[in-house]
């Protein structure tokens, strides 16, 4: 198990880019608009909705383990698909990052495809809460340092060579991640190969008890809240004026957040269960979103204060996230574990890349207003995306019928 904690810390340092705003700033660097930021941003999500059911299913035919290294191979060569762009001419430029994220989304695809399946052989269920707890802890906490560490190269507007050193980075994480894949994570469980047509498969994985309806509820609360940290980022560097390390370092408060986050989160579902953590976490996300609004009548300044709700929101998001981890794998039905944990993954992911496309098809169709007032305040297009949010969130409280809540209340804990 530490061997896992070791490779999650070292691997996601270059995905974490997509959210924390080394990305984020790095294409709006290169000149792309707000909508094609916000697209590039999701478009691996959607890459990985249709490529993790594909991948699953020649992890079951061709092994875990070849499956993933192949996918971290294929992130490395993303992460340098994305330096290249920076030294290209401008007509090449967006072929090599369109490139490097397709490269991204379907590597982590193949990668994740298998990784809760050599999970399940591995972390005994009495201990999983508090397993993906530490897990993300750790992940998160070494993804922070690391961040901070290079925002450092970043000033106000930095230049390109500060990007390249921080992508090169989270490039020699993933090719650290995969030789400890190869050498350190056992491919424990030996399922039979899977050959032919994998739709019969695919429908019995489907039809078992409650997890098709899961699946459902994890795919519409990711639509109101996967790619908020973008539209929270573009807020701050276009609406308000923020530079590229303030912007840098109010993401890091939001990874700093999940820090907590995933700590408490574990814990909270091995002692409440994961519906009441589903439940708190549709009302801490609509507040930590909602009081973004209102900025400008809050007594405190406003880096102090938008950092505030960064690590608010980063809290939520670990805590749903080890929600969601742990109801899945109870869920699991006894059949080919990869597919199975791959179809959640993929209502995931599709979630939140049509999360991302309908915040980038608003700020492109122009049917939010550049300035708009809600009372006394004054407020920007990103701002009318996170009203939306915030609203949707509250009222999706009632399809938490959808939970099956196979993980309850512990009795051994006080």
């Amino acid at each position: 198990m530490n061997a896992a904690v070791l490779l999650q810390c070292v691997g996601m340092l270059l995905m974490l880019m997509f959210t924390n705003g080394v990305l984020l700033l790095y294409f709006s660097a290169l000149g792309f608009t707000a909508d094609r930021v916000v697209f590039y941003l999701s478009l691996p999500r959607l890459l990985q909705a249709f490529a993790v059911i594909p991948s699953a299913y020649y992890c079951a035919s061709h092994g875990k383990k070849r499956i993933g290294h192949l996918g971290r191979l294929l992130m490395g060569a993303g992460g340098a698909c994305f330096v290249l762009g920076g030294l290209v001419s401008d007509w090449q430029r967006e072929a090599f990052i369109a490139l490097g994220v397709g490269l991204c989304g379907v590597g982590e695809a193949m990668f994740a495809s298998g990784w809760f399946a050599l999970l399940d052989g591995i972390v005994p269920p009495a201990m999983r809460g508090r397993f993906f707890g530490r897990l993300r802890f750790w992940w998160q906490s070494v993804g922070v340092a690391v961040t901070a560490v290079c925002s450092m190269a970043l000033s106000e507007r930095s230049p390109m060579s500060a990007f390249y050193g921080v992508l090169a980075v989270g490039i020699l994480g993933v090719l650290m991640s995969g030789a400890l894949y190869s050498l350190r994570i056992p491919e424990a469980e030996g399922e039979a190969a899977t050959e032919g047509d994998p739709m019969p498969t695919l429908l019995r994985v489907m039809r078992a008890p409650g997890y098709l309806p899961f699946c459902a509820y994890v795919f519409l609360i990711s639509v109101f809240t996967a790619t908020l940290p973008a539209i929270f980022g573009l807020l701050e560097r276009n609406a308000l004026g923020m530079g590229d390390r303030t912007v840098v370092w109010l993401g890091n408060a939001g990874m700093l957040g999940c820090v907590l986050g995933f700590f408490l989160g574990g814990r909270a579902v091995d002692r409440w269960g994961t519906k009441l953590v589903f439940l708190a976490a549709h009302f801490g996300y609509a507040l930590s979103v909602g009081l973004f609004l209102l900025r400008d009548i809050m007594p405190v300044p406003l880096p102090a204060y938008l950092g505030a709700l960064h690590f608010a929101f980063g809290v939520v998001y670990a805590g749903s996230t080890i929600a969601i981890s742990t109801e899945m794998l109870a869920l699991f039905p006894a059949e080919n574990k990869p597919l199975a944990s791959s179809v959640c993954y993929t209502f995931l992911q599709a979630g939140a890349a049509l999360c991302g496309l309908l915040g980038a098809g608003l700020l492109r169709s122009g049917m939010l207003r550049e300035t708009w007032r809600l009372g006394k305040l004054v407020l920007s297009a990103y701002d009318g995306i996170l009203l939306i949010a915030a609203t949707m969130v509250v009222l999706l409280t009632v399809t938490l019928g959808l939970v099956p809540s196979v993980i309850g209340k512990s009795d051994d804990l006080p």
